[in-house]
């Protein structure tokens, strides 16, 4: 069973990982003079800042999912098993259940994000090239060292 599978747990993770996302963005405690201190943990940042959007994501797909089915839908995995069930799209299950713009689609909001062109803007910075987000394939130009992923 997955760590955060529950709605409330989702829920609760969230603000938890953006804080310690902006705790990230502190002046360093270790080494606070060394050269890479200005950016020594944006990698970290970016990764929590977007795991908070995704326990958000996926617990609005949970509350979708049970207005849906009108049953009592609390989890992530009775999401992903009454998808797999009814065969809808897009697929969720493993890594994909971390791709942002997938849960995105599912969640159908998408429609809604086209009204607001800040919103727009906002999530062209999480998603690039049509390509999950990951934090290892943003570009860090400009700061001292790189979080991209080789391909």
């Amino acid at each position: 069973m997955l760590e955060y599978d529950g709605i409330s747990e989702l829920i609760k993770a969230a603000p938890r990982r953006l804080a310690d996302a902006r705790e990230l963005l502190e002046q360093p405690s270790r080494n606070p003079n060394g050269s890479d201190a200005a950016f020594r943990h944006q990698c970290g940042s970016i990764y929590l800042a977007g795991y908070a959007v995704e326990c958000l994501l996926k617990a609005y797909i949970i509350d979708r999912t049970d207005a849906v089915r009108r049953t009592k839908t609390q989890t992530w995995s009775e999401v992903l098993a009454y998808r797999r069930k009814t065969g809808k799209k897009p697929d969720l299950s493993g890594a994909k259940s971390h791709d942002l713009g997938l849960l995105l689609r599912a969640c159908d909001l998408p429609v809604r994000m086209h009204s607001s062109p800040d919103l727009i803007v906002a999530w062209a910075k999480c998603v690039k090239d049509g390509v999950a987000w990951m934090p290892l394939r943003l570009s860090t130009t400009g700061f001292g060292r790189s979080c991209r992923r080789e391909r």
